[in-house]
C-alpha cells in the first residue's frame, strides 16, 4: 500500500543531490512540461553515462528503505530526476498511467518546490513536503497528478524518482531492451492499466489506445 517516508536524507545529501542536478545537463521534456537528468544507479549493470553520481552511503539509505518498504531481494534499476516547472508549456502535467519500465518499487522523493502538487496513487492524494518521499508500486498502481496549481511562471516541484525490480525482471535479464522497445511488456501495460482508468475515473485525456 502507498504510503509516506519523512526525512528520506539527510539536509547535507539533499543538498547535494540538488547541487548535481542544477549543475548537469537536463532534457526539456515538452510533453509533461519538465526538466530531467539520469542518475547512475549503483547496481552495477545497465550503467548510463549520466554524469551524476550519488555517494555510496546514500545509495545503502535507498537500499535500506526497499528493504524496509518492499523486499529483501530488490535490486536498483534505475534514477531519474524530473524537475516540473510553470515556466514551461504545456504547463506541468501527469496523466494516469501506470509504467513499464523497471519500476516495480518506486521511492518518488521531492526534492523541492515552492507549489503543493499532490501526487494521487490509486485514488489517495499524496502531498509531500521537501526530503519526503511516496512509496508505491509503479507497474500496477494507478498514478497521477491533477492540474498544476499555479501558472506562475516561477512555480516548481523538483522531484527524484528512486525504482527497483527484482533479480529476475526483464530489465536485468535483457540489459540492451529499453522499454518502449519491449513491445508485449508495452502492450501488457495497457491492458492492466484499462481497468485501473475507467475504476478511478481517469479515462479522458488518458495517453492508453485501447481507451475508446
Amino acid at each position: 500500500m502507498a504510503h509516506v517516508i519523512k526525512d528520506v536524507f539527510t539536509a547535507e545529501q539533499l543538498s547535494l543531490i540538488i547541487e548535481q542536478i542544477n549543475s548537469s545537463q537536463r532534457v526539456i521534456d515538452k510533453k509533461h512540461g519538465r526538466y530531467t537528468s539520469s542518475i547512475r544507479p549503483s547496481n552495477g549493470e545497465r550503467e548510463d553515462d549520466s554524469p551524476i553520481i550519488l555517494p555510496d552511503e546514500m545509495h545503502d539509505r535507498l537500499y535500506e528503505l526497499a528493504s524496509d518498504n518492499f523486499s529483501k531481494t530488490a535490486k536498483q534499476s534505475y534514477i531519474k530526476s524530473a524537475k516540473y516547472s510553470g515556466f514551461l508549456n504545456p504547463l506541468p502535467n501527469l496523466p494516469a498511467h501506470l509504467d513499464d519500465n523497471a519500476c516495480s518499487y518506486t521511492i518518488d522523493l521531492q526534492l523541492s518546490s515552492n507549489v503543493d502538487w499532490p501526487l494521487y496513487v490509486n485514488g489517495e492524494a499524496f502531498t509531500l513536503k521537501d526530503n519526503w518521499a511516496v512509496v508505491y508500486d509503479g507497474e500496477n498502481d494507478l498514478h497521477w497528478r491533477e492540474v498544476f496549481p499555479s501558472r506562475n511562471p516561477m512555480s516548481f516541484v523538483h522531484m527524484i524518482f528512486f525504482h527497483f525490480a527484482e533479480p529476475e525482471h526483464w530489465f536485468f535479464r535483457k540489459p540492451h531492451l529499453k522499454s518502449e522497445e519491449n513491445e508485449s511488456n508495452h502492450d501488457a501495460r495497457l491492458l492492466r492499466e484499462l481497468p485501473l482508468l475507467e475504476k478511478y475515473g481517469k479515462l479522458e485525456g488518458a495517453e492508453n489506445k485501447y481507451v475508446r
